[in-house]
């Protein structure tokens, strides 16, 4: 499935649940990608973003809008200043997620019972409660001075059922 041209944002809900989508390949102009847009596309195993030569403006997800997507694999987010709440909530597969360059911010559960190893976090400015709960394969992350959302550090609970072995 390709998205292009002039769409500037896919509404909420807009595929949810859709069995047929594979790879998903956003290209253009798109500024947002609405609440569940693409929830429970259980067969969705790639998506890629395609920014225009010059366009600095970043994407915004909303909440939920990759979650249970059970077979997604991997995601570039480098061109996203957040990622909300739940947006890749049980995409228990996902264990390639490249993270952006610029600051960031991952709200809470953004990436809870994901398939994730490693996550590089460097230029993370908040992170959310249960962030990545339940990625019991994370093993390795690179971690900044983030703070909550409370602006107080990182949520205490941030990976709550992980074993990290090195920081």
């Amino acid at each position: 499935q390709v998205i292009e041209g002039g769409v500037n944002t896919l509404a909420r809900e807009s595929f949810i649940g859709n069995g047929s989508i594979e790879k998903l390949i956003l290209k253009g102009a798109l500024l947002e990608i609405g609440e569940s847009a693409f929830k429970q596309c259980t067969k969705l195993k790639e998506v890629v973003i395609e920014r225009p030569e010059g366009n600095t403006k970043r994407l915004n997800l909303c909440d939920w809008a990759f979650a249970e997507c059970t077979s997604l694999e991997s995601i570039d987010l480098s061109s996203v200043a957040t990622i909300p709440y739940g947006a890749f909530e049980n995409c228990t597969s996902l264990s390639n997620v490249t993270m952006p360059n610029e600051t960031y911010s991952i709200g809470n559960k953004a990436f809870a019972g994901c398939k994730l190893t490693s996550i590089d976090l460097t230029n993370g400015e908040t992170l959310g409660s249960a962030a990545f709960y339940g990625c019991n394969g994370l093993t390795l992350m690179a971690l900044p001075a983030v703070k909550d959302t409370n602006g107080t550090g990182f949520a205490v609970d941030a990976f709550a059922g992980c074993f990290v072995v090195g920081w």
